[in-house]
């Protein structure tokens, strides 16, 4: 505060303070300017990328040549489409295990996606060899391989993501790998949530089956949460719920030492969040489930944080509130920003 005095003082005073505040000044963390930094390099690179001249001179390749070598190193990793009716003999519809109509569900949902991925990779090739009409389609597929962006084609059949082409193409390969090693082994011990197509639904079939198993109505059964210790066991799939990992906490860490949400370390902005234990609980008026002491972390599948309004009235990007255990009151990790993801931009 600045001492009473004369008016001069009070101008001394004023002239001396920085010209940009601190994000301390108003409660933020001193990683805000780098989360602020970080935004605005990315729109200028965007910007100088669409600028960027399509045609090269000299002994440089072409951009044909280099889209058509894109296109042929994905296709030549692409593994082949999930035999879904081998997927069916073998996860039936059951009453028990409402996991066994998800699992085929995300399968059909992944060879949508990679036939689309597919069929564009070998369109553009034609094109740009000549043996077929470039079409506006095709030419916006040629612009985003170019331009390293995820073309809009692949997005509308794609779950959401914000990393570029060489990231969201590794992405998928992953996600691919993992639910072929579901398929030939059954449900893991611990799900990676973030390579799921459809997280709701997951979250839905794990309800169900507390619901059925427990003989409870589904509406009086939610979610409470368990942190696991990084060295915690995980040898079988628990009976009730389901442990997931893979999850990012953005604005925030996890502290193994005291087991609490705790600040950022100076340059970290995200970090690997700890594995959870998604447990079904029957919650009442007299002993709520989601009556846990801590902070409500909001989860969201990618940085962005906003989405589209779904038919549930929820947003595509938001999933639910996890309740994290803390030390500090709710409002202190909100001025914060703190939030869970599935995805980052890149990894």
């Amino acid at each position: 505060a600045i001492p009473p005095g004369p008016h001069p003082a009070y101008i001394q005073a004023i002239s001396k303070m920085p010209a940009i505040a601190q994000p301390e000044v108003f409660g933020l963390h001193a990683n805000a300017d780098l989360f602020k930094a970080r935004a605005e390099t990315n729109a200028l690179f965007e910007s100088a990328l669409a600028t960027q001249p399509r045609s090269q001179s000299g002994g440089s390749r072409s951009a044909e040549e280099i889209a058509k070598d894109l296109a042929s190193s994905i296709l030549s990793k692409l593994p082949g489409s999930f035999d879904l009716d081998s997927a069916r003999e073998k996860y039936p519809v059951s009453y028990e295990e409402s996991l066994n109509a998800f699992l085929v569900q995300e399968l059909e949902r992944f060879n949508e996606l990679t036939h689309v991925v597919r069929e564009s990779l070998i369109g553009l090739q034609k094109a740009t060899q000549g043996q077929v009409v470039m079409s506006d389609e095709l030419e916006a597929l040629f612009n985003a391989v170019l331009d390293g962006r995820v073309p809009g084609l692949w997005m509308a059949k794609s779950y959401p993501s914000l990393k570029h082409l060489a990231g969201y193409v590794s992405d998928l390969f992953d996600r691919l790998s993992f639910f072929s090693t579901w398929v030939k082994d059954g449900i893991p011990p611990t799900v990676w949530y973030s390579g799921l197509f459809f997280v709701s639904g997951f979250n839905t079939c794990l309800l169900q089956n507390y619901s059925r198993q427990h003989r409870v109505p589904i509406d009086l059964v939610s979610f409470s949460f368990r942190v696991l210790e990084r060295t915690e066991p995980v040898p079988i799939a628990p009976s009730d719920g389901a442990v997931i990992h893979g999850l990012f906490i953005e604005g925030a860490r996890w502290n193994d030492d005291i087991q609490m949400l705790d600040e950022s370390l100076p340059k970290v902005l995200v970090e690997p969040a700890p594995r959870l234990h998604l447990c079904p609980a029957q919650s009442s008026a007299e002993n709520p489930a989601s009556s846990q002491l801590g902070f409500n972390c909001p989860l969201y599948r990618t940085g962005e944080r906003r989405g589209v309004l779904s038919t549930t009235g929820r947003s595509t990007n938001f999933v639910l509130f996890v309740t994290l255990p803390a030390n500090q009151v709710a409002a202190h990790w909100v001025r914060r920003g703190v939030a869970l993801l599935t995805s980052l931009q890149s990894d």
